[in-house]
């Protein structure tokens, strides 16, 4: 086997070498990634089963496509081989780099053969389909993605801070929120009328208002209620006015 390229020429004249060959099993893939990041191609690097494979791939055939919440991916266009769709290949790891620069793409997710080349599918930032639980107090969002991503994923990550100041009333109110000892101060900041099917309690709290004042009756033999009026013996037992709907005055109980 040729020994390792130690300059970014020898590198390639290396991979023009071997750029139509699809097998091809590195032993050093360590110094071979090293000096792979110091010449000016675009280079696929996969591994799979202990088997390392790169691959080098023309300039106009490398197309990153980038969207908005989505995954960066690319697509790369290599002599047409079958075996690309051997399972050994199946969400093998892929680096992929341009002009010597590591672009984020860390999974080969298919492949497609055509008539007259193969094209590698990458994926990028596999990472963030992990499902994550985490319990946080008063912090804001970006803050809480930027430790997210930093604990729970290896990707470098910039998070940008989207500027504005921090709602002070809304944070007093988050921090003092722990059950009915220490109550949301919403006396003198919620106005309610007497219609209204709530209403602020003497301890600070929003409670439920009482809507409806039922009393206990009874219906004679063959007696019914039909809209305001009640029909049968014996009669005046219920008295239709003693239901008070939401939006009826307390005060016209009767």
């Amino acid at each position: 086997m040729s020994s390792i390229p130690q300059s970014p020429e020898e590198a390639r004249e290396f991979l023009e070498k071997l750029k139509d060959r699809v097998d091809l099993l590195f032993e050093d893939v360590v110094d071979l990634e090293a000096t792979a990041e110091n010449h000016d191609e675009r280079i696929a690097d996969l591994e799979a089963e202990n088997e390392q494979l790169r691959e080098r791939v023309d300039d106009l055939e490398a197309n990153p496509n980038p969207a908005l919440n989505d995954h960066p991916r690319i697509e790369l266009s290599v002599p047409r081989d079958e075996s690309w769709q051997d399972d050994r290949w199946d969400e093998a790891t892929l680096r992929v780099w341009r002009d010597g620069e590591r672009l984020p793409i860390d999974t080969l997710e298919r492949a497609e053969i055509t008539p007259s080349e193969a094209v590698l599918f990458g994926l990028g930032g596999s990472d963030l389909d992990q499902y994550v639980e985490r319990e946080v107090d008063f912090r804001t969002v970006h803050e809480t993605a930027e430790m997210l991503l930093t604990e729970e994923t290896s990707m470098p990550i910039e998070v940008d801070d989207p500027g504005g100041k921090v709602d002070l009333v809304t944070h007093d109110y988050a921090a003092g929120a722990s059950g009915p000892d220490n109550p949301l101060p919403f006396t003198g900041k919620l106005t309610t009328d007497a219609t209204d099917p709530v209403h602020v309690a003497d301890d600070g709290t929003v409670q439920l208002s009482r809507t409806a004042y039922p009393t206990e009756g009874e219906i004679g033999s063959g007696g019914e209620v039909r809209y305001a009026s009640y029909y049968g013996s014996p009669p005046g037992l219920l008295d239709c006015r003693q239901l008070r709907q939401p939006g009826v005055d307390a005060s016209d109980r009767p």
